[in-house]
């Protein structure tokens, strides 16, 4: 039986935005991984890895939504 731990942590707009940002370019390699490797095992870990970033990414877009406003999906940087 697994035991299930929880971590609560309070972040700042800024590390919330470059945290979704990280999950979703890890997703995306995940899925290209999954869709280009011709290693049967790899591809499997990959995509099943993907879910679970993507349901994570997903989890947390929506808290994050819900304390910043809809603004935080917003991952473009201004350039100064």
């Amino acid at each position: 039986m697994a035991i299930i731990r929880e971590l609560t942590i309070q972040l700042t707009e800024w590390e919330s935005k470059i945290l979704l940002e990280l999950l979703a370019k890890e997703g995306t390699r995940l899925r290209r991984i999954s869709g280009n490797s011709t290693d049967e095992d790899e591809q499997a870990d990959a995509g099943n890895e993907f879910m679970e970033v993507d349901g994570l990414r997903e989890r947390f877009e929506q808290e994050a939504k819900s304390v910043f406003g809809a603004e935080i999906k917003n991952l473009k940087r201004d350039l100064v």
